[in-house]
């Protein structure tokens, strides 16, 4: 857009201004060349930045970035182009040369001011210029190139020295120029309006309908012909480029890309913040708690089923045999040594089928109990259990009678010992819950450690133009904002750039992606914001 306010205001003083530009022409180049000079300095200064908003936009960029000059030279070539004794032409030939002269001078300040950077990164840092910002700097060399013969022959007392078909020779170099300029134009503003900048597509639709409009006149007028198909075709030629140039520009996504291959690139110090302590004292006392009454739950719901399935007498005999079972661990060979004579006593009457059956049952006792250790405690139950069966066995008191005398009578009276040990439930089989651990003592609460210190703190580095310094806030390990406090980037480079912060404060990491189309002022901005963490350290 303000490409066209620019041919707007050159329209205006070339129409009004048009005797006193012819008049006053070294004024008017002093002024130029002050102009200038201001860029260059300003931007070797970057003074520029501290200027308002409005000015540097509308003032400043104006100059900076070539648009009034290139207007002049719209004005310029169209003033060839257009038929003989229109407004354009009786307005702008009796002033060409004057506006040439100032559109060159001006062209050199800019080209000056941002040769600062570009054409000092060609020769030093090229792998800064990159895709079509190389070619565009190529592109400006070239176009210097070809302006400076126009532009010293513009003058006066040069153009007498030279013979008039040598100087209108040289003078067809203003084609190519032109040319390149539209081209250079292009490799600028594509990729922006391509990342979703209106104005960027703007201008290449407004730089795209001036030059292809110029370029279809002036090949028709080339071609003179009263050919109906030639005076339409340069127009139609014209039409399909710019369909061509529009459907390049049309944004690819509405938001700026994510470049790539920045990751591994980046310093050390810009590596994740760390993160807090994972677990802290009352975190691992909840965790205790917790595990110790999921434990006490388990034993509650296994001594549950086993009190289900156990009547009152099986609780009795349960109880007698833990007794015997603490004894037995106690001293296992003094029950070893009485068991036999336990037995021997209650069945000193029994025939000897009887005694051979008891005799096979102690035998069977003793060795169980001989290795007290290689049996769990459970498995004691069943026995004493059995032991019990037999002494109160209805059948065992027949044995005193004297029909006792067939063995055939008396055998099942050790069924006991016949018999297999009779399954229990499996939940009597269930170890006796454990007592549970006294929890442990509570550690004293222990102070967070912090690797950075809280407050605000600020970091510089390389942006595009200059050095970026940035303002960044802590508070207990957490970045909660970013500030750019100075910088010497330019428009809409550093706008773009900005939104790296977002990226930093959502991540809290510097190890990030730059952004496309805006590569070094975030490389600036993330950098310093890991400068400002290194000084923010504890």
């Amino acid at each position: 857009m303000n490409f066209i306010i620019c041919i707007a205001i050159a329209w205006i003083l070339s129409y009004y201004g048009n005797k006193v530009i012819r008049k006053y022409a070294n004024l008017f180049y002093m002024i130029a060349t002050t102009i200038s000079v201001i860029l260059i300095i300003g931007t070797a200064a970057g003074f520029s930045n501290s200027l308002p908003a409005w000015l540097r936009n509308s003032v400043w960029s104006v100059f900076a970035w070539g648009s009034f000059a290139t207007a002049l030279f719209v004005l310029v070539m169209f003033a060839g182009a257009v038929p003989k004794g229109s407004v354009i032409q009786k307005t702008i030939i009796p002033i060409r040369k004057e506006l040439s002269i100032i559109a060159s001078i001006l062209t050199l300040g800019h080209n000056f001011s941002a040769g600062q950077v570009y054409f000092i990164w060609l020769f030093t840092k090229p792998e800064r210029l990159q895709g079509p910002l190389l070619w565009a700097t190529f592109c400006s060399i070239a176009l210097i190139l070809l302006m400076l013969p126009l532009f010293v022959t513009s003058f006066t007392f040069v153009r007498k020295k030279m013979k008039p078909k040598s100087w209108k020779n040289l003078q067809r170099l203003s084609y190519p120029f032109y040319g390149l300029i539209y081209i250079h134009v292009l490799l600028l503003f594509i990729p922006k309006a391509r990342m979703g900048h209106n104005s960027s597509l703007v201008n290449v639709a407004a730089f795209s309908v001036v030059f292809l409009i110029y370029a279809a006149m002036r090949i028709q007028k080339a071609l003179n012909s009263n050919n109906a198909v030639l005076k339409v075709a340069p127009f139609v030629a014209a039409l399909a480029i710019c369909g061509i140039v529009g459907v390049l520009s049309m944004p690819v996504n509405d938001n700026p890309v994510i470049a790539t291959n920045e990751t591994a690139n980046a310093p050390k110090e810009s590596q994740s913040l760390p993160d807090k302590e994972a677990t802290s004292p009352t975190d691992k006392k909840d965790d205790v708690e917790a595990t110790q009454q999921m434990e006490t739950a388990k034993t509650e719901d296994t001594s549950k089923s086993v009190s289900q399935d156990v009547t009152p007498d099986d609780n009795a005999r349960t109880e007698e045999t833990k007794d015997s079972a603490k004894a037995e661990n106690a001293n296992p060979e003094k029950i070893n040594s009485q068991e036999p004579k336990v037995e021997d006593s209650k069945q000193q009457d029994i025939k000897p089928a009887v005694d051979h059956a008891s005799e096979q049952k102690n035998t069977s006792e003793a060795q169980t109990a001989a290795a007290p250790k290689e049996v769990e405690k459970p498995v004691e139950e069943p026995k004493k259990e059995e032991k019990k069966t037999a002494e109160t066995s209805p059948e065992a008191p027949k044995t005193n009678e004297p029909k006792a005398d067939t063995p055939k009578e008396d055998a099942p009276a050790p069924q006991p010992a016949e018999n297999p040990v009779p399954k229990e439930n499996p939940a009597k089989e269930a170890p006796a819950p454990e007592p549970t651990p006294e929890p442990a003592p509570e550690p004293a609460p222990v102070a967070p450690v912090f690797k950075y210190k809280s407050g605000q703190f600020s970091g510089s580095a390389d942006g595009y133009n200059g050095p970026i310094t940035v303002s960044v806030t802590i508070q207990d390990d957490v970045i909660t904002a970013i500030t750019i406090s100075a910088h010497s980037d330019d428009e809409p480079f550093i706008t773009n750039a900005k939104a790296i912060t977002g990226t930093i404060l959502s991540s809290q990491s510097t190890n990030i992606n730059t952004i496309s189309g805006a590569t070094f002022s975030s490389r600036g901005i993330k950098e310093a914001v890991a400068a400002a963490l290194n000084n923010a350290k504890n």
